[in-house]
């Protein structure tokens, strides 16, 4: 039985494929227990440079605070090789999408990326399709199908 706040969280990397996510994934059931994960994706970069990365969505529940959550996400980006001096190489990127129906501007939640990148809203609504936007008022499963239509 999943008890605390829903997560979701977007990961990425350039430089690790798909072995790379699975080992994060690992991390976050480490701390989260139960973590449902979509397979990943390769998607081209956003700016069309460099290498294309390997993308997914993580679900899990937690008791844990936003600010915890994302303390713990910048460790495990960090036992993972992540470098932020050199941003066109991306051991792995994790960030927190979701939260709940937590909406703070210090903590962007909910984070833009969730509806602006297809990378984030796709995979998220095959987790949770009728999950309400705490801020759009909609399902995720509705914010995908309108942002296929526009």
């Amino acid at each position: 039985m999943d008890s605390g706040t829903l997560l979701l969280i977007s990961l990425g990397t350039n430089s690790g494929g798909p072995g790379r996510l699975a080992e994060a994934i690992d991390a976050l059931r480490k701390l989260f227990g139960e973590v449902t994960a979509t397979p990943p994706e390769e998607t081209p970069p956003l700016d069309g440079t460099g290498p294309n990365y390997f993308n997914c969505v993580a679900m899990a529940h937690t008791i844990l605070s936003p600010l915890e959550v994302k303390q713990y996400l910048r460790h495990i980006e960090s036992s993972l090789g992540r470098d932020r001096s050199t941003p066109d190489v991306v051991a792995i990127d994790l960030d927190l999408l979701l939260y709940g129906n937590l909406v703070d501007a210090s903590f962007k939640l909910p984070s833009p990326d969730l509806v602006e990148r297809s990378f984030c809203l796709l995979p998220a609504v095959k987790l949770a399709p009728d999950f309400i936007h705490p801020t759009l008022g909609y399902s995720l499963a509705t914010l995908a199908r309108q942002r296929k239509t526009t």
